[in-house]
């Protein structure tokens, strides 16, 4: 799939089990308290403003400790939120389910299970928790900076466009009012040109470290 940039933030993207996801989102994760950053303020925050449920698509994240407990840690993150959520896909608690920091043999062994119905080359959609980094982050990378210039965008634009226009949906985090503004604002009406799109996808120095003790060492791609 390849979306246009005529409203990309408005844009929802089709899951594999019916759901619609938006192409632009909010991350939250670090935010300090007061900044929309924990599950209780997030639930606090959509009553307030009287958002219709229907209308928002909440993702969230098993902590490590709950991987063998998964309902019992969906459970707690919906009560933190104070929001009703769809079921687990068989119990209808959630509307899809995901794979976030999985290496090759944690996907291997997920894909072989003879419980995994999903084909991974039609049923996955790819999306950037962290699209626009942070320490060592392509907003610093002199090539991005010059495209951004060339099209007359900031920088975080030009990564979101780079993002979304082969169809990932991204969650870029801030707690800044104008930065999230611009970031949901500043997809319309432009959309990268196909060289551009090939000088990104070819920055060679683009990684995730992990430290975590379950995933070691660090993971590459591009």
């Amino acid at each position: 799939m390849r979306l246009t940039l005529s409203n990309k933030s408005k844009e929802n993207l089709p899951l594999n089990k019916g759901a619609a996801i938006p192409a632009v989102g909010l991350g939250t994760w670090r935010a300090g308290p007061g900044e929309v950053g924990k599950a209780k303020e997030i639930g606090e925050g959509i009553r307030a403003f009287g958002v219709p449920r229907e209308e928002i698509f909440i993702r969230t994240k098993l902590a490590n400790i709950w991987h063998k407990r998964v309902e019992e840690g969906l459970t707690i993150s919906l009560n933190n939120l104070g929001a009703e959520m769809q079921e687990l896909p068989s119990s209808g608690r959630v509307r899809a389910i995901g794979v976030s920091s999985f290496n090759i043999r944690y996907l291997e062994r997920l894909f072989s299970a003879p419980t995994t119905t999903i084909v991974p080359a039609l049923g996955i959609h790819p999306s950037g928790y962290a699209p626009l980094g942070a320490t060592n982050s392509p907003i610093y990378n002199k090539m991005v900076q010059d495209i951004a210039a060339k099209y007359g965008k900031s920088v975080p634009q030009v990564l979101l466009a780079w993002a979304i226009q082969p169809g990932w949906s991204v969650l870029p985090k801030s707690t800044n009012e104008s930065r999230i503004a611009a970031n949901l604002n500043g997809l319309k009406g432009w959309e990268l040109e196909e060289e551009d799109l090939k000088k990104l996808s070819s920055i060679p120095d683009r990684f995730k470290a992990f430290t975590d003790g379950w995933l070691q060492g660090v993971v590459r791609w591009g």
